[in-house]
């Protein structure tokens, strides 16, 4: 599955809060939409998503995340995903 972030970020609608942005996300890219973590910002509740582009390279990412031996030397894996922030009202930043 390709796909293009900005078309994405165009064709996304305006959405009422956190449920129902995660759930237009899960519906259209599946296991492709993994949570991260979440913040308190000023109050208010951000989780933040993987939205990835490339599994092969992005699960290589992942696994040198967990090994303590290993380096990551290269930009190459952050190309793998975009981050998704989506606030408890709904707000939605993408960084491409």
């Amino acid at each position: 599955m390709d796909f293009d972030i900005e078309h994405l970020v165009d064709d996304m609608p305006i959405f009422k809060n956190h449920e129902e942005a995660q759930n237009w996300f899960k519906d259209r890219y599946h296991d492709r939409f993994v949570r991260m973590t979440t913040n308190d910002e000023e109050g208010k509740m951000v989780y933040f998503y993987h939205l990835v582009k490339d599994p092969d390279a992005y699960q290589s990412y992942i696994a040198s995340l967990e090994d303590p031996d290993t380096d990551i030397t290269t930009t190459e894996p952050f190309y793998s995903y975009s981050t998704i922030e989506i606030n408890e009202d709904g707000e939605i930043s993408v960084t491409l």
